[in-house]
Formats: C-alpha cells, sequence, structure tokens
C-alpha cells in the first residue's frame, strides 16, 4: 500500500482589508441637516437604543429631532450600526443581498447600497460598512416620503 502525500495549493484569494468607520449618528444628523426640513427643533436625543443587542462586532447610535409644533409633528430619526471589526461589516452587508425585507425597493446612488421599505417608511443606506436607517416625516410609516428621506440621506452621506 502507498501513501501520496498531497501538497496543498496555494490559496489565490486575497485577503480584503476592510477599513473600518465607526460614525455616531448625531454626528452625521447635525442640527442643521435636521432645521434644513424640519425648520424650528426641539433638542436632539441621542443615545444606545434600549432594546439594541450588545456586540463586540457593532456600535448601534442613534439620533432624532422633531418639529417644535404641537400638532402633527415631523421628525428625523437617524439610527446606525457602526462595524467595529470586520465580522460586523459583514453582518452590515448581508442586510443588502439577501436580507432585504420582501417589497423593498433598490435605490441607486446612497452611499454603497440602499434600499426603501415603504412598510416602515425607512430609508436603509450601507455606508463605508456601515447601516444607516433613516426615517424622515411623520409618525406613521404611510406619513413618509422616499423623497424627503433622500434629501435628507445625501446630506448624511456628505457628513460621513
Amino acid at each position: 500500500m502507498y501513501f501520496v502525500a498531497l501538497k496543498p495549493k496555494n490559496n489565490t484569494k486575497k485577503s480584503v482589508n476592510v477599513q473600518l468607520h465607526r460614525i455616531e449618528a448625531c454626528d452625521v444628523l447635525s442640527k442643521q441637516v435636521a432645521k434644513s426640513y424640519l425648520g424650528v427643533i426641539n433638542q436632539s436625543s441621542t443615545k444606545q437604543p434600549q432594546n439594541a443587542v450588545k456586540n463586540t462586532d457593532i456600535k448601534i447610535t442613534q439620533c432624532s429631532y422633531t418639529q417644535k409644533t404641537s400638532k402633527n409633528p415631523k421628525s428625523i430619526n437617524l439610527l446606525i450600526r457602526s462595524a467595529l471589526t470586520k465580522q460586523g461589516a459583514e453582518n452590515n452587508k448581508v442586510v443588502f443581498g439577501s436580507g432585504i425585507p420582501q417589497g423593498s425597493k433598490k435605490i441607486r446612488g446612497y452611499g454603497n447600497d440602499a434600499f426603501w421599505t415603504q412598510a416602515t417608511g425607512q430609508l436603509n443606506m450601507l455606508y463605508k460598512h456601515n447601516w444607516y436607517i433613516l426615517s424622515v416625516g411623520g409618525a406613521q410609516a404611510n406619513k413618509r416620503s422616499l423623497d424627503d428621506a433622500k434629501k435628507i440621506a445625501t446630506q448624511i452621506i456628505e457628513n460621513s
């Protein structure tokens, strides 16, 4: 009986260098950006969402501004899943491939990838390995428009 030792092939795949850009939501959704859409605003609130999954791969931050009006105020809400590791970056990317919710519409020109979900009234953008979730308009999803979200998204991407 003879045994043949097989020499492994050289792996021709190059490892991908992932540059991570950690972002805080209120750093990119500034008061000026909020005022451009809402006019007179209440103070911003930034926080780690209470129901956020604690994880070493991503950091979740949130920023909100609301119109200073008593009747049907509009608001801007931004949640960012900032990748802290290569695995966090991969987790964010999956959502924009096989993880897009049914009924969502792909949007071009916003970050590296984007989609709009009318059911939630949210524009989801992947930019520099971070996942941005933006809602602009009324409290109910049907009171939010893609056009309004695009206006704010352009300014957020410029600030990122």
